[in-house]
Order: structure tokens, then C-alpha cells, then sequence
């Protein structure tokens, strides 16, 4: 605040003076100063009984003494040269006030001695919490004290206001408002111990009043005034007393106060050090609203430029608290709620996804100088990660040359290595174009080392073991993109060669299929013999699980399934989840790659067969009973979020003629299964994940016999003629 005053206040021309005077009645040394000059060891610049300057303030001239400014006893000597300076004018009255000072004195070194004592009895901590109140105030947090922190701050803020009505030419004359109401607000800050007398500070319209300290044009006060609303808004404040707390967080929405502290945040100066704690406690205070009332997230990004704001911050080629703060908070924005991803990629003026780019590709060839960097890089791929779940934002990313600056993240195992990996999965899930794309920019050389397992280097190192298989589940995710999404844009080649009659429109992208088939038999197979490793691996974690759960149910240790339909479906639920946490996902990922070669490749199906027979497992069923119940799952989740080139009813088609293939090469029938669900998928992953249904599920099956024989039909003999345009 003191800078503040010191642009206002015109600097006097004249030294001034060096002496030291006494205060009446406070044994305080004081040196006249109309501005700050900087800081003095062991005096507080301040406006005081003497009027404004340096007072000797005990807090200082303790960090004076420990770092050294002052000797030790340098009290003792400020006495001595005050009783020296006195002369023969030590009379009566100055001797009662030295007496008081050999007090004051006894007082800090008993309390200084107390502190530093690794012992303290229950005498002296009653000498010292006696001490205590002789030197503050205190005020009791029942709702008359409350009330009387706020009616004092009120009266701070009506006189100020008068005084810088009245005096708008002088600032001079009210300095000394503007000190007492800055000290006003921060004694506020207290009232957050009593979120449950909120309710009551609320009908004294405590939000309009801070909201307007927050707009103050003294920015140290507004900085003061957020500092305050900060502590007020805490996660924890509020949710000690949710209901009574929750009453200001809707009176500053009601007030306009998102509105506010965004547009405070542009008046912020991030070369004043002072400022940079305003814009942290902005960001503090709209990040405890988003906690507290999630759906504020929206709301805030809908009716304020912060997507704006924050992208701007995030781009700065440094790092500092604001920018990882500006990345924590767009992560959590982005991640709360899938309009604000769309508002990001379509903000007027200003390329979202772009922008984002940018804030990463300053990583490229950087590493974090800090776990505080570490993070900040981690957020801003998460917010990447964020928006490529909109099809829309996944288009962009490609045009803005996103996966280029993602494969060279990989390339040069700097900072945004880790974070590249989980995006590119991010980028290349059901879309197509961007599967392509990344394997014309060579991402296959890139990819398959870690794929295998090498190529690493110290990106591992210091990583828990889930953390390192969460890494490796990466990268095999995305090698079963790359796989299942070309597969389904050449089945689209071949409608369109049905069309024209000739082969144009056949096998659209061969030439990507054909170099992402190439990489799986060269090296003598090796990859496909990575494949039937994992698939071996997570087959073995989901089947102990399902026989974990399984034993549950038998026992009765495990959640019961109600009669009504609503505990049906969470028991389902949470039996899928159980199944994903156990590898469930990965295992049908791994699985798709094996479909993949096996289709594709005579090579491979000797390699598949062998690799499996070692493992000990006799035939490819195994691997086709999970790519149908991979198809069951994929249903409108996929195709209503994202579906860029990569329509769910192809996944499914795909997914069902790979487990055909798979199980005629093992003797079975083509068709066999559960391939007659309906058309969402939805009755096989109920049977599937719940292991039975009710007598009305029964009924509905029977009923729709019929359309599911001939539906089923028409797959078989489709299946048929696929499998014989790949002999």
C-alpha cells in the first residue's frame, strides 16, 4: 500500500531529517517521513500519534537483529542514547515513562526467552497468553462481534469515501483514511472463523460493500479487499457450514460479482509485486466459488471473458505464479463442463486451440525448473486433453498443426514428453483424419519403441509402478486407435468403390494401413508377441476380478442387487467400473490390435497363433469373445461426443467381423455370439456386465425375437462377404 501513497503524495526535494524523536507516552522512536523511503531496519513506516513516518516497531527489530541490521542489544543502546540525549530533563514524568519501558521490556524477554525454550510450563503459558491480550484487541466471534467488525469497516468506508470527495485534489489528506480503512479489512478477515454467522453479515449486504473495496480506486486496498474475500470464500470455510456459508457465495453472484473480479483482473499490473498478489487471490477467490457451486463454472466462462483472460496469462513465455495458477484454474474450467470446451475453440477474436498450442510448444525443448512448473505443464495438457473431447476443437487441433508439435514433444523427451503421449490419444480417439495425419508426419517411428517398452529414458524414473504402466497404457490405446480408425475408413472406401464400380474408392487410406501393418511384422514379429503379452496380462487382472466379485456376490459382502430398476442399473455400473479399474479397458484395446494383424496379415496369424499357444492358450476365441463385448460398449457415448470419420455403428461392424474372423480360424460359426443386440448395443452390456436381467427384460427379448433373427441375418452374411474380400 505504501507504494501506492508514494505516487500519490508528491516526493519532497529536501533530505529529511536523521533524528530520532520520542512519542509521548509509547517509548517509540520516530523519524518524520511524508513518503515511504524504503525500509529502515527496526522501524514500520506508518501514520502514528507523531503523524506519518518510521516508528520503531518490535516485530522489525526482531528480523533486524536476526538478519543481522542491528546488534543484539540495540534496544539497550537506543535506551542509553535516549537517557544520554535526556540529560538533566529525566523529571518526574520521564522517569514514569522509562519505568513503563524497563517493563515493556521485562515483557519481550520473558516472551522471547518463553519461545525459544523447547520446554514450557503451564505458568508460562498463561504469562504469555496474558501478555498477549495486553498487546491486541480481541474481538469475540458471536454475532454482536461480528456485527461490530462490520459496522467498524462500514465506517472506514463512509468516511474515506467523504474525505476523497471532499479532497480529490490533495491526496495527502486522506492518507490517514485510507491507512485506517486498509488496517479495517484486514482485521475482517476474522470473520471467516464464523461461517455460520454469514447469513446474518449477508443481510447487512456485506457482498455489495466488499464487492466495492474490490473496485476501490486505491488497487492496495482492493488487493486487501480480495485478500479478504478470499480467506471468506475458502473450500473449507464454506463447507464447515454449507448452508449458512452458501448464503454469500450466492449474494456475490447476485451482486455481479463474477463480472467484477474478472474485470479487476485487467487493472492488474503483474509488474508490481503487490498486484500479483491481487490477481492470486482473484483467481483464489473464483476458484472456491467453481468448488463450492460447480455449476458456476459455466456460468462464469458464459458471462465473462475469463476463458479469455486465463488463455492470455497461460501463454507467456516465463513461468511464474500467475501462469501456473492461470493453467490450474482453465484446467479445472475445462474439465468441469464440456460447453466451456466448446467456448474455448470458438472464441471470437481469438484462436483458442491455438493459443493453448502455443502456452505448450514454450515446453518443447524445456525442462520444468520445478515441481511448481511440473505441474503447471501437467494442467495445460490436461486442458488440451479436455478439448479434443469435442469434435469440433479435434478439427482445429489438426489445422493448427497440433500433432506435429505433439510428435516432436515426443521427440526431444523434454517437459511436455508425458503430457504429448496422453494428448495425442486424446487427439487420434475416434477421428480418423487425425489418425492419418499423424502417421503421414511419421508419428509410427516415434510411437512403436514405446511401444515396446524402450525409448524412455529417464521419463520413468522416479515414477510409482502404476504410474509407469499408466504411461505404457498410453501409448498401447493408441496404437489400437491408429488400428481400429483406418480399419473403418477403408470399410467407407470400399461403399464408395460399390458407388463408382472401380477401385478409386478403395482402401482410401492403404498406403497409412499398410505402413501401420508393416510395423507390426517386421523385427520377426516382435510386436504382435508385445500384443499377446499384455493381452495375456490384463486378461488374467479383469478375470481375478470378476471371480473377486463374483465370490462377493455369493457371500454377501458385495452391494446387493435391489428389485428396483434405478440400484439395478448403479449395481451395473459399478460392477463395469470395478472391471475398468481392473484392466478391463486395456484389455479390450490390446484386443482390437490383435484383431487388426489377424485380419490384415497371413504373417501375423502365424505369429498370433504360436505366440498364444505359448502362452498356453488354446485358439483365438479368447481374443473374440472380448472384441464382442468391446462392441457391445461402444454405443452413443462415442458417436455423440466425438465421431470425426469414426461413426460407432462401423466400430461396432469392424469389431464384430474381427471376432467372426477370429473364431472361424478356431472352427466356430461365423455369427455366433451375441451379435443380434439391439442397435445401441445397450441389452448385450447389460447381460454382459449384470449376468441376468428380469422377468420384463425377458419379455422385451422375446418380443423382439424376430427383428434380432433377421437383423442378426443380415450381419452373418455381411460378415460372409467381407471375410471373403479379405481371402
Amino acid at each position: 500500500m505504501d507504494d501506492h501513497f508514494e505516487r500519490m503524495l508528491e516526493p519532497s526535494s529536501t533530505s529529511l531529517p536523521s533524528y530520532q524523536l520520542k512519542d509521548k507516552g509509547a517509548a517509540q522512536l520516530f523519524q518524520p517521513s511524508k513518503t515511504f523511503q524504503g525500509p529502515r531496519p527496526g522501524m514500520a513506516f506508518k501514520r502514528g500519534p507523531r503523524g506519518v513516518g518510521y516508528y520503531e516497531d518490535a516485530y522489525e527489530m526482531k528480523k533486524a537483529r536476526d538478519a543481522g541490521l542491528l546488534p543484539q542489544d540495540a534496544r539497550g543502546a537506543n535506551k542509553r542514547r535516549k537517557t544520554a540525549d535526556g540529560g538533566g530533563l529525566a523529571t518526574g514524568g520521564l522517569e514514569g515513562e522509562e519505568e513503563d519501558e524497563d517493563e515493556e521490556e521485562d515483557e519481550d524477554a520473558f516472551l522471547r526467552k518463553a519461545l525459544e525454550s523447547d520446554e514450557i510450563d503451564e505458568e508460562t503459558i498463561k504469562k504469555i497468553l496474558e501478555a498477549a491480550d495486553k498487546q491486541q484487541d480481541v474481538v469475540e466471534l458471536d454475532l454482536p462481534g461480528v456485527k461490530k467488525l462490520f459496522l467498524g469497516l462500514e465506517r472506514k468506508i463512509q468516511a474515506n469515501l467523504l474525505k476523497r470527495v471532499k479532497f480529490a485534489d490533495e491526496p495527502a489528506k486522506f492518507l490517514d483514511s485510507e491507512l485506517e480503512l486498509y488496517e479495517e479489512i484486514g482485521q475482517f478477515k476474522a470473520v471467516a472463523a464464523a461461517p455460520a454467522l454469514y447469513p446474518e453479515l449477508v443481510k447487512l449486504d456485506v457482498a455489495n460493500s466488499l464487492l466495492g473495496l474490490v473496485t476501490h480506486e486505491n488497487t492496495d486496498i482492493s488487493i486487501c479487499a480480495l485478500g479478504c474475500l478470499a480467506e471468506l470464500t475458502e473450500p473449507d470455510v464454506v463447507l464447515e457450514a454449507e448452508k449458512e456459508a452458501g448464503t454469500l457465495v450466492e449474494a456475490l453472484v447476485e451482486k455481479n460479482g463474477l463480472e467484477l473480479l474478472v474485470q479487476n483482473l485487467q487493472r492488474m499490473d503483474e509488474g508490481r509485486e503487490e498486484d500479483v498478489k491481487g490477481v492470486i487471490h482473484t483467481l483464489q477467490v473464483i476458484e472456491s466459488l467453481v468448488t463450492v457451486r460447480p455449476s458456476l463454472a459455466s456460468v462464469i466462462c458464459d458471462k465473462t471473458s475469463l476463458l479469455r483472460v486465463l488463455l492470455t496469462r497461460v501463454k507467456a513465455k516465463r513461468f511464474d505464479e500467475v501462469k501456473a495458477y492461470c493453467a490450474e484454474l482453465l484446467s479445472i474450467l475445462l474439465a468441469a463442463d464440456s460447453e466451456n470446451q466448446r467456448r474455448l475453440g470458438q472464441l471470437s477474436g481469438l484462436n483458442g486451440m491455438d493459443t493453448l498450442l502455443q502456452a505448450i510448444a514454450y515446453y518443447r525443448r524445456r525442462e520444468a525448473a520445478s515441481p511448481e512448473e511440473k505441474e503447471c505443464i501437467e494442467n495445460l495438457f490436461n486442458c488440451l486433453c479436455s478439448c479434443l473431447l469435442v469434435a469440433e476443437n479435434q478439427a482445429r487441433f489438426r489445422q493448427s498443426e497440433g500433432l506435429d508439435l505433439l510428435l516432436r514433444c515426443i521427440r526431444e523427451r523434454k517437459g511436455g514428453f508425458l503430457g504429448a503421449l496422453k494428448a495425442l490419444d486424446s487427439a487420434c480417439l475416434n477421428s480418423v483424419p487425425n489418425c492419418e495425419k499423424l502417421i503421414e508426419l511419421g508419428g509410427l517411428k516415434a510411437l512403436f519403441p514405446l511401444y515396446m517398452g524402450r525409448g524412455w529414458g529417464s521419463a520413468l524414473k522416479g515414477k510409482r509402478q502404476g504410474e509407469k504402466e499408466a504411461l505404457i497404457e498410453q501409448v498401447v490405446s493408441l496404437v489400437a486407435s491408429l488400428c481400429l480408425h483406418l480399419m473403418v475408413l477403408s470399410e467407407e472406401g470400399a461403399v464408395e468403390e460399390a458407388k463408382e464400380g472401380g477401385r478409386e474408392g478403395k482402401r482410401k487410406h492403404e498406403v497409412e494401413e499398410a505402413r501401420l501393418l508393416s510395423k507390426f511384422v517386421e523385427g520377426g514379429g516382435e510386436k504382435v508377441d508385445r500384443a499377446v503379452e499384455l493381452f495375456v496380462k490384463y486378461q488374467d487382472k479383469v478375470e481375478r476380478a470378476r471371480l473377486r466379485l463374483a465370490a462377493q456376490d455369493e457371500d454377501g459382502t458385495g452391494e446387493q442387487l435391489d428389485e428396483r430398476e434405478d440400484d439395478a442399473e448403479e449395481k451395473r455400473e459399478t460392477r463395469l467400473a470395478r472391471l475398468m479399474d481392473a484392466g478391463l479397458y486395456m484389455l479390450q484395446r490390446v484386443a482390437v490390435v490383435l484383431g487388426f494383424v489377424y485380419s490384415r496379415s497371413l504373417e501375423g496369424q502365424e505369429r498370433l497363433r504360436k505366440r498364444m499357444k505359448m502362452e498356453g492358450r488354446e485358439g483365438l476365441g479368447e481374443v473374440a469373445d472380448v472384441l464382442r463385448e468391446y462392441a457391445l460398449s461402444v454405443g452413443e457415448d462415442v458417436e455423440g461426443a466425438v465421431a470425426e470419420g469414426g461413426g460407432a455403428a462401423r466400430q461396432r461392424r469392424r469389431l464384430r467381423f474381427w471376432a467372426a474372423h477370429l473364431e472361424a480360424a478356431d472352427g466356430g460359426m461365423v455369427g455366433e455370439g451375441e451379435e443380434g443386440e439391439d442397435e445401441d448395443g445397450e441389452e448385450g452390456v447389460e447381460r454382459e456386465v449384470s449376468g441376468g436381467g428380469g422377468s420384463d427384460e425377458d419379455g422385451k427379448r422375446k418380443k423382439g425375437e424376430k427383428h434380432e433373427d433377421k437383423e442378426k441375418e443380415e450381419e452373418e452374411a455381411e460378415v460372409r462377404e467381407e471375410m471373403a474380400k479379405e481371402a
